[in-house]
């Protein structure tokens, strides 16, 4: 994400993500000094508001595969409830999903059909 050129008062935001999928990427930011603190405030606000639109759901490690389903047929069923979720198991705790959707009543209902499986 770029917003401006950083030499210019602007904002370059950048992932890195060296090493395994399993690592979690480093958010770099480069700035000018004079904008860091602002930069700083609006990344922590923007993470906080993607934060506040997950859940993490605890399942038994053994239910993750019907969780997936066959060729990913059930998650893919999951992923287009309401208006539509980003849904994942989390590599690594095996016996979590991490479901992700604006929409509190789209992740209720996975939720449910979660618990049903």
């Amino acid at each position: 994400v770029e917003a401006g050129h950083p030499e210019a008062g602007g904002v370059l935001l950048t992932f890195d993500r060296k090493g395994s999928k399993e690592e979690n990427p480093t958010l770099l930011l480069k700035c000018s000094r004079c904008v860091m603190d602002r930069a700083k405030s609006l990344v922590t606000k923007k993470v906080e508001q993607f934060e506040s639109n997950v859940i993490s759901i605890d399942v038994p490690e053994k239910m993750i595969s019907a969780i997936i389903g066959k060729g990913g047929a059930v998650i893919g069923d999951l992923r287009h409830e309401g208006k539509g979720a980003v849904v994942e198991t989390d590599s690594n705790n095996k016996g979590a999903i991490k479901v992700y959707s604006s929409d509190s009543s789209t992740r209720d209902a996975i939720r449910q059909k979660i618990d049903q499986i």
